[in-house]
């Protein structure tokens, strides 16, 4: 019974860690994520794949807050676990790729960003098919990519897919069409 409780109360600090992501609360989705990671990445106790889940979420919280540093190293970690228990096949990929595109963007090396984001959208077309709301957000992202490099062919060619996309998904008047 108490281990059932335990395990409630951490999936809602779970809920709420990733909801503070979301809304932008970093520093105090970090806290609660530090916590999680020292329950769930202990060797006796600790479950592997949430542990995974939750060091790449980490990782998304630290490269938002510029801590690019940590944030490679959770969400490399994270993958790591993920190749072990899954054989590098779960949707988590396609988020570990994303988080990794940012922070090689922020660093300005911008050849790894290109891969990472290239490799995220190839993750999220296999978990989520072929136009969904996450490959749109991957290709804009690529797209100010190649942008930033002065490749404004290949820009324009991906950000007018995920214009194409956002349209097709959201409508014409949706407001983050006209994003």
């Amino acid at each position: 019974r108490q281990m059932c409780i335990r395990d409630r109360y951490n999936s809602v600090l779970q809920s709420r860690s990733y909801s503070y992501v979301q809304a932008g609360r970093l520093l105090e989705a970090k806290k609660i994520l530090n916590d999680l990671l020292a329950l769930y990445a202990h060797p006796v106790s600790g479950d592997s794949a949430i542990a995974a889940e939750l060091l790449i979420v980490t990782g998304n919280a630290e490269a938002q807050l510029g801590e690019l540093d940590a944030a490679e190293a959770h969400v490399n970690q994270g993958v790591g676990i993920i190749r072990k228990i899954y054989n590098g096949n779960s949707y988590l990929i396609f988020t570990a790729n994303e988080v990794l595109g940012m922070v090689y963007f922020k660093r300005g090396d911008n050849n790894k960003s290109i891969a990472a984001y290239s490799d995220a959208i190839e993750n999220a077309i296999k978990y989520f098919g072929i136009e969904s709301r996450q490959e749109a957000s991957l290709l804009s992202n690529l797209g100010i990519t190649y942008q930033t490099i002065g490749n404004y062919a290949a820009a324009e060619v991906v950000l007018r897919k995920s214009l194409l996309i956002r349209k097709k998904i959201l409508g014409d008047e949706h407001p983050e069409y006209a994003i």
